[in-house]
C-alpha cells in the first residue's frame, strides 16, 4: 500500500499507464470474447457447406485479423507492463522502510498503553515526509533522500509523544529493526545482546 502511495507521488506517469494498460488489457479480452461468440453463433446457424457462405468466411478473416492485432498489441504491453514494474520496484525500500516504522508505532502500547498510534496518522506523517524530502537527479539517491525523511519524521513525531524513559526504549527498537531489515546486524548477537 505504501509502495503505490510513493509510486503515486514520486512517479504519477507509471501509475496511469498502468491503469491504461490494464484497462486496454479488459478491452482486448472483451473484444475477443464478442468476436468469438460471433464466430460461433454464425458457424452454428450456418447450414450446409459453410465454404460457399461468403459473409461467414468475410467474418472469419476478420475476426482472425482482429485477433492477430490484439496478439501484437498484448505482447507490446506486455513489455511495457515488464518495464514499468521494473521501475516500479525502485520505491520497495521506502515502502518497506514506512511499514517497519508503522508497526514498531504499534507496538509501542505494550510499553505502555497509552501509547496509540493510529494509521490515519502515521499516514499524515507519510505523506509530509515524503513532501520533505530532498529532491535528487538520481533515482537512487531519492528513494535514499524519502527513506531518510520519513525514519527522521516517524522518529520526531514519536518521541515528542513519549515519557523520557520510554525514549530510549523506542530509538533502541527502531535502530535494532532497521539493522536487522537492512541485514547489517546478526538476530542471533542481538538476541544475545537483548
Amino acid at each position: 500500500w505504501y509502495q503505490r502511495r510513493v509510486r503515486a507521488k514520486e512517479r504519477p506517469d507509471l501509475e496511469a499507464t498502468k491503469a491504461q494498460l490494464t484497462k486496454q488489457q479488459n478491452d482486448f479480452k472483451i473484444t475477443l470474447k464478442g468476436l468469438e461468440d460471433n464466430l460461433l453463433s454464425r458457424l452454428s446457424s450456418a447450414e450446409g457447406n459453410f465454404l460457399g457462405d461468403t459473409e461467414l468466411l468475410e467474418n472469419l478473416e476478420i475476426t482472425k485479423k482482429t485477433a492477430n492485432e490484439i496478439e501484437i498489441q498484448v505482447a507490446q504491453a506486455k513489455e511495457t507492463e515488464v518495464a514499468i514494474n521494473e521501475a516500479r520496484e525502485f520505491y520497495r525500500p521506502c515502502a518497506a522502510r514506512g511499514s517497519l516504522l508503522y508497526f514498531i508505532m504499534n507496538d509501542l502500547n505494550k510499553i505502555n498503553p497509552l501509547y496509540q498510534f493510529s494509521l490515519k496518522a502515521f499516514n499524515v506523517i507519510f505523506h509530509n515526509a515524503m513532501e520533505r524530502a530532498e529532491p535528487a537527479e538520481e533515482l537512487k539517491q531519492r528513494v535514499e533522500n524519502l527513506i531518510d525523511s520519513l525514519t527522521y519524521s516517524v522518529f520526531v513525531y514519536t518521541t515528542r509523544g513519549l515519557f523520557e524513559a520510554d525514549k530510549i526504549i523506542f530509538t533502541s527498537q527502531m535502530t535494532f529493526q532497521i539493522l536487522l531489515a537492512r541485514k547489517e546486524i546478526d538476530p542471533v548477537e542481538l538476541d544475545f545482546l537483548l
